[in-house]
């Protein structure tokens, strides 16, 4: 059982990496497709992956709604829609 626990912090500390890589790269990148297919990785990860990640990363993937791009933008607002509990 120890064994397994071991595996899924270590599983968990990946996607937290890959997520930091891929938003990292993001932030850089210039051309809306290829951004695109970069958000449409964070979101399986963050999603489907490990939800436990959304806390972090959902402030950090919020500031690409100031991008100068309306795709870029509804994107991010389609993701993040999901995520909202209604009140």
């Amino acid at each position: 059982l120890e064994g397994m626990e071991i595996v899924a912090i270590t599983s968990s500390e990946r996607h937290r990496e890959r997520s930091f890589a891929i938003l990292n790269d993001l932030r850089l990148q210039t051309e809306v497709p290829v951004k695109i297919k970069m958000l449409k990785c964070l979101k399986d990860i963050i999603l489907v992956e490990d939800p436990s990640l959304l806390d972090e990363f959902l402030p950090l993937l919020m500031d690409f709604r100031s991008d100068g791009d309306d795709t870029v933008k509804i994107f991010i607002l389609r993701y993040v829609r999901p995520t909202i509990s209604p009140l």
